[in-house]
């Protein structure tokens, strides 16, 4: 009934000179004829999305749809059917895969793009077959008392052929594709065996962050696969930490709220990543069973030379504290930036100041060390 519904409202919109047909499944195709100029393609564009937002009703339902679309155009991008055709759907799985685009015309970069994603694809699943992905941590420091306060573990790829791999090459792709799930899953059980490691070892380890993608925060598993992983190396819950941004909060608050206070009620920390860069809503804040602020080091990078980047992270320390929360400054560089935090009362730090990501060998220094020297705030 929808499709139907769609095929003759299409066909009502747009001229006799054109042409609407069904290809399959939920695709519809367009021939657009009496096309002068590239403004033309947009004011039809236009007219197709009003149209495919008006609600359609069956029966006592009313069904809300969405769409994505690519457009290719006789004869830049092809000149027979075949060739249109071919490239209209490389185009429209590009507008699938975007964030803020709905629609996308085609063009050989995308093509490029389209085998470069495919090849990736296809070397990041042998990598999950492989477990080719290694955790690096980052310390961060207690500003007061001088202490190494926790780590941040942060994945990275071991290509054999490439060596280690930035996650900014990767990450996007396990998103769009879903393979998140998994390589997160892998991450929180080499999180756990190493804190296993170093309690066996007899080091005073301290709390480890993760990071959770959006993707895998809505995963239906997680909280099983976290436990699993928990449990499996006997771990006290507290020794670890989810960091989770502003935007994956609030995708949706009912359920966030009870992922969060499952999360809460078995013992783990929560800490808010990026925190300033998206809604900063205080009502979210008096709500979700939060225990860390992590200031974003866009703000941090200029506190010694912006006033207003100053009174931003003031205002998100004071409000912090009157929440009862802590703060945590990333991006910390240069000991000025340092001094600044110490004087707002942010209380953790973590940045380049002190240490660049290692891997979990040269983490152990950090735990056997005279962490004062470290520090650099001993006489401030």
């Amino acid at each position: 009934m929808v499709l139907r519904n769609i095929g003759n409202q299409l066909s009502k919109a747009l001229s006799k000179k054109n042409v609407v047909a069904r290809i399959g499944g939920d695709k519809f195709g367009i021939i657009l004829k009496d096309i002068k100029s590239s403004e033309d393609i947009f004011v039809y564009i236009d007219k197709i999305y009003k149209l495919i937002q008006q609600p359609v009703r069956v029966g006592e339902q009313e069904i809300v749809l969405s769409m994505s679309m690519g457009i290719s155009i006789y004869p830049n991008d092809g000149k027979d059917m075949k060739q249109l055709i071919s490239k209209t759907e490389i185009a429209l799985s590009q507008a699938r895969r975007s964030e803020t685009n709905k629609y996308m015309f085609y063009g050989e970069h995308m093509n490029s793009d389209a085998k470069n994603f495919l090849l990736m694809e296809n070397k990041l699943l042998k990598a999950i077959k492989n477990e080719e992905f290694i955790v690096f941590y980052q310390p961060y420091f207690n500003l007061r008392t001088h202490e190494l306060e926790g780590l941040e573990a942060l994945v990275r790829w071991e290509d054999k052929e490439s060596g280690i791999i930035s996650p900014g090459i990767f990450i996007p792709i396990l998103e769009e594709t879903g393979l998140i799930k998994e390589v997160g899953r892998q991450i929180i059980k080499i999180v756990c065996r190493q804190l296993r490691q170093w309690l066996d070892q007899g080091y005073e380890v301290v709390p480890v962050a993760i990071n959770l993608s959006p993707v895998q925060f809505r995963s239906s598993t997680l909280l099983k696969d976290i436990m699993e992983a928990v449990e499996e190396y006997e771990l006290n819950p507290n020794l670890i930490v989810f960091e989770i941004t502003e935007s994956t909060f609030m995708q949706d608050i009912a359920a966030t709220y009870e992922v969060l206070r499952e999360m809460k009620n078995a013992g783990f920390t929560i800490s808010i990543d990026d925190f300033g860069t998206g809604y900063s809503s205080l009502s979210y804040l008096k709500k979700f069973p939060v225990d860390h602020l992590k200031i974003d080091l866009s703000f941090i990078r200029d506190i010694t030379k912006d006033t207003d980047d100053k009174a931003i992270v003031n205002a998100i320390i004071s409000m912090a504290h009157h929440l009862n929360l802590k703060t945590i400054a990333e991006g910390i560089e240069e000991e000025e930036q340092l001094k600044e935090l110490f004087y707002l009362q942010c209380d953790i730090g973590q940045g380049y100041y002190w240490s660049k990501p290692v891997s979990a060998h040269n983490v152990e220094a950090f735990l056997k060390c005279d962490l004062r020297n470290h520090t650099g705030i001993e006489n401030f």
